[in-house]
Parts: structure tokens; sequence; C-alpha cells
């Protein structure tokens, strides 16, 4: 197989490398800068929404205090990002309440809020800056990635798509992990693709770099690990001759024959370097503070696994043992405890018409379906259907992208905390450059290779597209372009974002809930669309983070609870948010009754088939009788 640096479209010659090069990266810092501006526009347009009430002030505590006793579901970066923001904008960082005082999360970050009532738009704002601007990083190692696998017009292709990909504009602008983790994930897979083709040190440095990231990123960076030792295995056990290793790696003697040996050595040299890069950056990111699990420090730990791992498991005391004396902060091992328990509890979630706290195998498969734009559907869909117009070596690439996609979704089916297609944005990047894959198919007439057909006075003849070609970059364009209307057609609500397939606005709410279309952000927007509206008051059902008085307007605050809009007054305007209405907030206790479920499901079925005379900010139904 040749060279993937030569194959790869870094262009055949030196002169063409130095003629298109300058206008490659015109035509990508244009689209990085559109995608950045779209994310600014988001960020003003976008209320507090309900996780980034306690990753705000957990972060600030994290800055200021060094004690990361708040909100250990999350590995504390993006979160000490965020943090470091709002202290440097003057935030005030409570230490002496109640909710500090007892570990109580939501308690302090009411306190927190509440401290900082009168900046609380400046700060969200504040907090959101350095995170769109890691999640435009992205966009660079998305081009960088498509275009050493099939081209540099892929590469061009696939940032477009990440340019105007609506779900990741509206989370890059909020202060969550989930776009973050996005982000190290296919850094690290460029990297650890690049070091396997040039066995490079920058390469392998840069490969640590962003896989110690990940797991300090979200919990579900661990899995990154494995998936990465599973694609080296999978190059060097299928494609030994292609991907040719060296005598010595860091220091270490490789044995001499290509096979099962040398693939698995190399292997377990990459596994080493994971866990020193990794222990270092877990206590980095927890200030070095090397502390253990006892049962004096975290009772509730020790409690739940013993009454979690089966007696009957093998070495069950030595597991509990060996998690107490790991020499890692205790909240990171305390954090990923947290979110097996939570993924084994389950958690309040909405699909079709129906509420669960167990999810639903169909349920990422669903949203994906909706809140994927047509356009990147198409292209995955073309680039998988015609596969054989590629060549073989790409291919063989494809499955640095293929392998953790699947490895990654399939256990998703299983996961009982459905609230998001968010929590498939780990592989949001690999399948974009996958999508760009289509600008490497090719329909050629197959036959006979003739030298003196392809040139022309000792230089190559430059071949014609054939129609099927024509029609095929014709389609791709048109895709193009339907993706940037889509888009466009519901900025800056990015959040609430669904494909035309959805339908209208109630059929949008019919069929799912939560960080899909509702978090708590549409209070900018409506109030925005009130003024215009020259309404001088709204009846307000809310029940979430975001703090009405910090919008100037006339809010007259309803009870959740009673939400009923057969009582509506003639006259009066009623905004209702479609969480409030799908109750999360109030339902959590009656999930243990199936009798209230159904009681509620009712209830939300038939909020939802009264037809709003307005639908604001994608969020909020107005009603005025």
């Amino acid at each position: 197989m040749p060279s993937l640096l030569n194959y790869s479209g870094l262009w055949a010659g030196k002169m063409d490398i130095e003629k298109n090069r300058i206008l490659t990266w015109i035509i990508v810092t244009i689209l990085l800068t559109l995608f950045l501006l779209q994310g600014v526009c988001a960020i003003v347009n976008t209320g507090l929404t309900s996780d980034e009430y306690m990753h705000i002030a957990a972060g600030a505590t994290y800055v200021k205090t060094h004690d990361f006793r708040m909100n250990t579901e999350h590995p504390p970066l993006t979160k000490s990002l965020a943090g470091a923001a709002v202290v440097l904008a003057g935030a005030e960082v409570p230490v002496d309440t109640p909710g500090w005082e007892s570990k109580d999360e939501v308690e302090y970050a009411r306190e927190f809020w509440d401290a900082n009532r009168s900046n609380m738009r400046k700060l969200t704002t504040a907090a959101r800056i350095p995170l769109l601007v890691f999640a435009t990083m992205m966009g660079v190692f998305i081009f960088l990635f498509a275009r050493v696998i099939y081209n540099v017009k892929a590469g061009l292709l696939s940032l477009l798509i990440f340019a105007f990909e609506p779900n990741l504009i509206a989370h890059a602008a909020l202060v969550n992990s989930d776009v973050a983790i996005a982000m190290v994930v296919v850094a690290a897979l460029y990297f650890a693709f690049m070091f396997l083709q040039t066995l490079k040190s920058g390469h392998f440095i840069g490969l640590l770099i962003f896989s110690a990231l990940a797991i300090v990123t979200k919990f579900s960076g661990l899995f990154l690990l494995p998936l990465i030792l599973l694609i080296y295995w999978y190059f060097l056990r299928n494609y030994p001759t292609q991907f040719h290793l060296p005598a010595h790696i860091l220091g270490m003697k490789l044995p001499t024959r290509a096979g099962f040996g040398r693939s698995l050595i190399l292997v377990l040299i990459i596994a080493f370097w994971f866990a020193v890069a990794g222990s270092l950056a877990i206590l980095a990111s927890y200030s070095f503070k090397l502390t253990v699990i006892s049962p004096e420090n975290s009772p509730n730990f020790v409690a739940l696994a013993e009454e979690t791992i089966p007696d009957a498991l093998p070495g069950k005391d030595a597991i509990i043992g060996f998690a107490q004396k790991m020499p890692l902060s205790k909240e990171y091992i305390m954090g990923v405890y947290q979110v097996m328990m939570h993924n084994r509890a389950g958690h309040p979630a909405y699909l079709l018409g129906n509420f669960s706290t167990k999810g639903w195998w169909y349920y990422f498969p669903v949203v994906f379906f909706y809140k994927i734009p047509i356009a990147i559907l198409a292209l995955l869909v073309l680039n998988l259907l015609f596969t054989f117009r590629k060549d073989r070596e790409i291919w063989i690439n494809e499955a640095v992208l293929i392998i953790p996609t699947v490895a990654y979704i399939i256990p998703a089916f299983a996961s009982h905390i459905n609230i998001g297609v968010r929590h498939l944005f780990f592989v949001f990047p690999l399948l974009i450059i996958y999508a760009s894959g289509v600008m490497t198919v090719t329909f050629r007439k197959r036959k006979r290779f003739d030298a003196d057909e392809y040139k022309v006075g000792g230089k190559p003849k430059k071949t014609r597209m054939n129609s099927k070609s024509l029609v095929f970059q014709a389609v791709i364009g048109g895709l193009c372009v339907f993706l940037v209307l889509s888009n466009l057609s519901q900025a800056p609500n990015h959040l609430s974002y669904m494909n035309e397939f959805a339908g209208d606005a109630q059929n949008r709410a019919y069929l799912m809930s939560d960080s899909n279309i509702d978090w708590g952000q549409g209070l900018p927007a409506l109030t925005r669309w009130a003024k215009r509206q020259n309404i001088q008051r709204i009846h307000l059902y809310y029940h979430m983070v975001d703090d009405p008085a910090t919008y100037e307007f006339d809010y007259i605050m309803e009870d959740p609870a009673a939400l009923d809009p057969e009582m509506f007054m003639p006259g009066e305007v009623y905004a209702v948010s479609l969480w409030t209405a799908a109750g999360y907030g109030l339902t959590y206790d009656l999930f243990n009754d199936p009798e209230a479920v159904q009681e509620h499901e009712d209830a939300y079925l038939a909020f939802i088939g009264n037809k709003p005379d307005a639908v604001v900010g994608g969020s909020f139904w107005v009603f005025a009788p």
C-alpha cells in the first residue's frame, strides 16, 4: 500500500501543494469563523440551562478553593475552564453556606446564583466563551483527519458539515462536557492514526495529550483508551506489511518478526504510556490532591460497592480493595461509580408519547433520525452505498472511523440514561468525516491503462468527469446548500433543532423532550418576542433554573403543577415551557407508581394536543385565548 500521506491528497506534487495551500487554509479559516460566529449568537440567545446551573457553580469552587466536592459525577476539566472565566469576571464564590457544608450540589448552585443574581447573565456568558473556543478547535482536527483519510476536498466538505451542524453549534455554546469530549476524541484518534502511519514522536505525544484530556473531560473518555488499542490491534494484525513498525519504540526493542508478538508488545507499550499520562492528567485536574477512598471518608461508595458487586464474582473483595487504594483523587473514582449507579437506576425520559426511567433500546436511533440534518443523513447513506466506488486503500483507512463508532454506539442502545442526542457526540466528528468520504466516490470507466491516452507532451492529461460524476457532484452540492438552509431556518434556536422529517411544532413536542428540545433555555427568545409583539405581560409556566426577573419584563409566575390550558383566561397571554409541560422536575418521585406514570403521560399528551398560537424559541408554547 502506498504511504497514506502520499495517497491522501496532500496532493501529488510540491508545486500543487504550494499553489493551493493558501486557498485551502483561507476556506478553513472562513468555515471555522462561521461556526464561531454562530456559537456566539447562540450564547447571546440562550438562557441558563439545567446542567449549566450546577456546572458553573461547581467550576467556580474548583478554581477558588481547589476543593472538588461539588458535582463529582463529571470530571473537572470543562467546569474548571468555565469556573476560571466566571472568577475572572468577578463572581462571588460563597463557601460558608449550608449547601457547601452538606456537599449538596443542587442547594449550593442555588446559593451561588443567589449571591450573583445581579450578574447572572454576564457570568453565564463569560463561562461559555472558553468552551466555545475549545469546541471550535474540533473543526481543525476534523479537517485534518478527513484530509489524511480521503483528500483535501473531503476535508473541506467535513469542515462545512461541522460549521453548520446545529446540534454541535447549540451545545458548543453551553457549559457542558458533551462537545468537549467530541473534540478531544477526534484529536486523539487523528494523532493515533498519524502515529500508526509515521511513527513520529510528535504524533505519539499528541496522542497521549488528547487521550489524557479525554478522561478528565467526561468519564466516557475512559472508553477511548481501549478503542485506540483495538484500532491498533486491527491494523497491525490485518495489514502488517502496510503499517511498518520500527525495531525500537520508546527505548524498547520490538521482536524482529512481524506478527502476534510484535503487535502485542506495541499495544502493551502504548497502554503503559496511556496509564501514565492518564494518571498525571487526573492528578493535575484535581490539583494533585492524592487521596484514597475509605469507609471513613466515602462510606456510601464502600456500601454501594458491597451491595452492587455480586458475591459470586471472583475477587470481589480484591476489586473493592483495589478501588480504595488507587493513587488518584477519590472524587474521580467516586465520579465513575456515580455514573455507573446513575445508569443502573435510570433517568426519567420521554419518547414518542411514553415516559420511562429505564429508557428504550431504540431511543438513540430515533433521536438521531430526527435531530440530525437530512443532508448529513443523506451524505452518510451515499458514502455507504457507493463504498465500492472508492479505492481499496480508503476502505482500509475508514476502519479508524468505523471501529470506534460501532463499538461506542452498540453499548449506548442498552443505556438507561436517555436524555439527549448529545450523548452521541463522542462519535459525531467521526460520522462527519465518514460522510465527507463521498468526495472520493468515482464513476470512471474501468479499462486497461493507456499511458499515451493520459499524457500530452509528456505531462499528465486532465481527465474529464463523465455524466454520472457530474450528477453525483451536483447532488453533493445540493445537499450542502440544503444543510446550510436547514440550519439557518431554525437559527439561533439550535438547541431545539429538528430536521424536516420531524414535522410541525406539535409533532416535535410529541417526539421527544429534555435537552433535545427544551433545557430551560428559552427566556431570552420569549422576552424578545413579547417586546416585538407589544405584549405587556405574560403568565409564565416555567420551573427551570434561569431567572425571569433578570429579563426586565412583567412575567407572572404560575404554579407548574397546576398547568391546565382549559383554565386560561381570555385576554391574557400564557407561555408554557415544554419541559414544564413534560413535568420532569415534578415527577421524579412518581416513576415507581405505574398509575401515576400513565396519568402523567395522559396529561402531557393532552397538553400537546392543544394547538398553540405561537411557538417561541422552539421551547415555549404561547397561548392567547
